[in-house]
């Protein structure tokens, strides 16, 4: 979303543009630069109404943030017709969310216990994660002599076999397996269903934050009153 707007002959303008290779580019930079500020600011409390962020990677990758420089007008332009400062996500994923998306994967963990708080929407257990899984080591029946007639009665008599072993880790199924595909956790006798792999294409419905957030803030008012303190404080200086 561009905000564009032409700076009318208010006092301040017209005091200004007496210096117009001094001052008034001055002027103009500060204003810019505060706006996209306040764009940024409106979408950091934006997101944190639209999604339910779990860690700060999200809200840290809105630009520009006060103090920091990136997204602004540096110091020293002075042609006002080519200053252009801007706010917005420098994360892939939250442009995606804004108009939706599809995309192929392999489920996510299915079972209750590899999600903190015991929902489905809590965070990841570490446990859970494929570099986990994959650090531990994963069984599979297709590696074991087993001599149960079914495919099924194999994977059964490897997971009693494991159970009496006391082995707690993963094993991993196929489609072949007569079990549901996926990795599997093994804590003595206790089975749980980890994750699936699985791969289907999902579609992620929109859900905009970022034109809701910068729409408050693109308005002319908003951006009369920034320029008028900063062309004010601008002549103070005089």
């Amino acid at each position: 979303m561009t905000l564009q707007i032409t700076i009318d002959d208010s006092e301040y303008t017209k005091g200004l543009k007496r210096f117009k290779d001094t001052l008034y580019p001055m002027a103009v930079r500060s204003t810019l630069n505060s706006v996209a500020v306040r764009a940024g600011e409106s979408q950091r409390l934006q997101l944190r109404k639209t999604f339910h962020i779990r860690n700060r990677w999200s809200e840290g990758s809105i630009v520009p943030v006060r103090g920091k420089s990136y997204g602004l007008i540096p110091p020293g332009k002075t042609d006002v017709n080519r200053m252009n400062s801007f706010s917005g996500t420098r994360q892939e994923y939250l442009a995606d969310q804004e108009k939706g998306f599809s995309r192929s994967g392999p489920s996510i963990p299915s079972y209750k216990r590899a999600r903190m708080g015991g929902s489905l929407s809590g965070k990841l257990r570490p446990l859970a994660k494929m570099k986990k899984i994959r650090s531990q080591g994963v069984k599979r029946v297709r590696d074991y002599k087993l001599k149960g007639k079914s495919a099924k009665t194999r994977t059964k008599q490897l997971i009693a076999m494991l159970s009496r072993e006391k082995y707690r880790g993963f094993i991993r199924l196929y489609a072949g397996d007569g079990w549901g595909e996926g990795y599997y956790r093994l804590s003595g006798r206790r089975v749980d269903f980890v994750r699936s792999r699985r791969f289907e294409r999902k579609r992620y419905r929109a859900r905009p934050w970022h034109v809701p957030a910068v729409s408050r803030v693109a308005q002319r008012h908003v951006f009369d009153s920034i320029w008028a303190r900063h062309a004010k404080a601008t002549l103070s200086k005089l």
